[in-house]
């Protein structure tokens, strides 16, 4: 309001004021014409209203004047006129444009009045007009939401859960979380856009938790990485997140390890794998995945070219049918750099092939792990011719695989090949013999600069420290690893043929009966020096009665065998033997017994003597020494006729 308004305020101000002032003096006037005085009530009664009018006119006269103080304040802080626009914009809201004319002019009229010139702002208006970012409070996080769904659905909040909602990770493996809690969970992450990881390993989730769970994977665009290992999803558990990880856009780490999904849950995953652009790493080990899930991969691998990495590890998928399918899907697939076959039963001739072909057609796999997968010498052969023909790969991984030593030698001199790609080996717990010491000196370089032990023990026995050194400094940076090198103990084998005539000499003599026992040694003495067939060396022993063990002989012929299949080798056997034993000897020739007589003096002729002597002195009574058949003498008479064979007793 300017100073001519506020006049004409107070002017009509006090003209109001006169006006009634002349209306009560006319009333006072006619009553005392009428010969009547006022009463005291109408007295006070104008005298408030009196009151009241003068009090309503000093107070917007003050608020008047307040009001333009504060104007002319604002504006003494204000230097630019763009300051000065914002501050009208603010006393006057009602003002659409702002004429810098006024703002001058109004500045003028406060000169004039005040006397005073207008303080210009040096810029401290400016600098305390800030935008202040204040930190989201935890209602816009969630967290709120997520207590009132907790004590709807009377389920305990997870205090660790709502620490999490103001950071990146949700990190909760192995808690005891409900459906209950999932779905309260996902009613907090609905809108939060902080959290980018979440973690819900050895969490037990069902179906209906798959289900609220998935809702969330619909809503939620800002989840990085989804870790659901070993939640025994399943395949129906799986099917309700397949839509939400499908159509994600944001995701680019999915684990799904130990979850029972088998070949029934690799139909969803087809669908994830073929819709999801985004996704970069993919666990599925430990899932029971067969021949048909490789088929299936097949078709997947050849449409997304996004994944970088695929972990198929602890897996069934040696069968020929589904390693060759899974092979020609990595053959076209030109996106994934790591691919973990380990623990899958790969040892078979045809997976050696398909690795082969696939070798030879990939252009971008740059780390393959076939550990533990009982490959065959044949199978690692293939494998090595793939990787001399393959244009990208770089580190290979065949750790506790039965390669024998020479076949190890063989994938070490591949690393010699100008055309080569591979820089690691991984052939930890593979030990290798001496052999590998004699091979080229490039080969032990490159050893040598990873396994100092080795480095040491062939310097010792060779002596060429500076050559080994000098080889060093030549070879590319190469890293190879193996399970140790075998020393020069000389491995003695047990002799088996030593073992089994042991054996059966011990069964020959084993029998408890005397007369059954029989020595092997006297058995082996009667060989003689031509071969003998089988069925009569069986028959041989039969005869001898020697006790031993069918499957034993059978053994033994075996061991002594002829260049003839159906014959033994009994001289081999006999010599043999005989080295072993060399005190056997012959069985000692049996005595031949008399034939005796038969009749009554045939045995106990001289007891008879003896009992008749003793008789015949009872009966007379007499003593021995006073007949004269005593004994001493009768003992004599018997054995003269035992000698001539006339003794009969009497």
């Amino acid at each position: 309001m300017d100073v001519s308004g506020r006049k004409d305020l107070v002017e009509n101000l006090v003209s109001g004021l006169i006006s009634q002032e002349g209306h009560l003096n006319s009333i006072e006037d006619e009553g005392k014409a009428s010969g009547k005085e006022m009463d005291s009530d109408a007295t006070t009664e104008i005298t408030r209203i009196n009151t009241d009018t003068v009090r309503e006119t000093t107070d917007t006269l003050t608020a008047v004047a307040q009001r333009e103080t504060k104007i002319a304040k604002e504006l003494e802080s204000f230097s630019s006129i763009e300051n000065k626009q914002v501050l009208c914009h603010i006393l006057h809201p009602d003002t659409t444009e702002i004429d810098s004319s006024q703002i001058e002019k109004k500045e003028e009229a406060v000169e004039e009045e005040t006397g005073l010139p207008v303080v210009r702002d040096p810029g401290i208006f400016a600098s305390f007009i800030k935008i202040i970012d204040y930190e989201p409070e935890y209602d816009e996080l969630g967290v709120k939401m997520y207590k009132e769904t907790c004590k709807a659905l009377n389920t305990a909040p997870v205090s660790k859960f709502i620490e999490s909602l103001t950071k990146d990770a949700v990190v909760l493996k192995h808690h005891t979380v409900t459906a209950r809690g999932i779905r309260a969970m996902a009613e907090a992450l609905y809108q939060n856009q902080n959290v980018k990881i979440l973690d819900l390993e050895e969490i037990m989730i069902d179906e209906m938790a798959a289900y609220f769970l998935g809702e969330l994977l619909l809503e939620n665009q800002n989840l990085v990485e989804l870790n659901l290992s070993g939640c025994k999803l399943g395949s129906v558990g799986l099917e309700y997140l397949k839509v939400g990880i499908s159509i994600s856009r944001t995701m680019k780490k999915l684990n799904l390890s130990r979850n029972q999904l088998g070949d029934e849950g690799m139909v969803h995953l087809v669908e994830i794998i073929s819709d999801n652009s985004s996704l970069k790493h993919l666990n599925l080990s430990h899932n029971d995945l067969g021949e048909r899930s490789a088929q299936l991969l097949e078709e997947a691998l050849e449409m997304n070219w996004s994944l970088e990495d695929l972990d198929l590890s602890w897996n069934s998928l040696y069968p020929r049918a589904g390693i060759m399918a899974l092979m020609r899907g990595m053959s076209l697939n030109e996106g994934i750099l790591k691919l973990d076959l380990s623990w899958n039963g790969l040892g078979m001739m045809h997976t050696g092939q398909a690795l082969r072909n696939m070798l030879r057609k990939n252009k971008t796999l740059q780390m393959l792990n076939l550990s533990w997968n009982l490959m065959e010498a044949l199978t690692v052969r293939l494998l090595r011719t793939g990787v001399l023909k393959s244009k990208s790969l770089q580190i290979l991984k065949l750790a506790f695989n039965p390669i024998a030593p020479s076949d190890a030698i063989i994938l070490c001199k591949t690393l010699l090949n100008p055309l080569t790609t591979l820089s690691e080996l991984d052939l930890d717990g593979i030990w290798l013999n001496k052999d590998f010491l004699q091979a080229k000196p490039e080969v032990l370089g490159s050893f040598l600069g990873t396994f100092t032990f080795l480095y040491e023990a062939l310097a010792l026995e060779q002596g060429k420290l500076s050559l080994l050194k000098a080889n060093i400094l030549k070879l590319r940076d190469v890293k190879i690893t193996v399970g140790g090198i075998y020393n020069n103990y000389k491995i003695s084998v047990p002799d088996a043929r030593k073992i089994h005539l042991a054996r059966a000499k011990f069964e020959a003599q084993k029998p408890k009966k005397k007369k059954d026992r029989r020595d092997l040694g006297h058995f082996i003495l009667k060989l003689g020096e031509n071969p003998v067939l089988k069925t009569k060396f069986i028959k041989m022993i039969e005869d001898e009665k020697l006790k031993v063990e069918p499957e034993l002989v059978q053994e033994i012929m075996n061991l002594f065998p002829d260049t003839k299949r159906a014959f033994v080798d009994v001289a081999a056997m006999k010599e043999y033997y005989l080295n072993l034993y060399p005190d056997t000897k012959p069985p000692e020739p049996k005595e031949k017994k008399e034939k005796k007589k038969k009749g009554k003096g045939k045995k106990g002729e001289e007891d008879k003597c003896y009992m008749i002597s003793d008789m015949m002195t009872r009966l007379v009574g007499l003593r021995t020494e006073q007949w004269p058949w005593d004994a001493q003498s009768t003992a004599q008479v018997c054995e003269e006729e035992k000698r001539s064979n006339q003794c009969t007793g009497g």
